[in-house]
């Protein structure tokens, strides 16, 4: 779903949102109790997008005028659809010299 650059996602993808913000939220939570200074930024971008995910749930919800109701809608996704990008981004990049892997 991150990836779409259309306004616009299926109607059944907008359902999956908020069970998929509860699993993905508690999933962090539990994340962050073993992370270390060196990934909250990992982690607070983590939760940025997330708390765009709900967003767009709300916004699907929302009461209103259809237009109001699309704007809202595609002003949160396009949001959404930048902070995934910078994460990507994020998650992208190397691990500081001399980090070891705990794998």
């Amino acid at each position: 779903m991150l990836t779409r650059t259309e306004a616009k996602l299926p109607e059944t993808e907008y359902a999956k949102l908020a069970p998929d913000y509860e699993r993905c939220i508690h999933e962090i939570e539990h994340l962050t109790r073993y992370a270390d200074r060196a990934e909250e930024d990992l982690l607070a971008k983590t939760k940025d997008v997330m708390t765009q995910v709900r967003n767009l749930e709300r916004a699907t919800r929302g009461r209103g005028e259809n237009y109001e109701i699309a704007l809202a809608v595609n002003t949160v996704q396009m949001t959404l659809i930048k902070q995934a990008a910078a994460l990507t981004e994020l998650l992208a990049l190397p691990t500081e010299a001399g980090a070891t892997d705990p794998h």
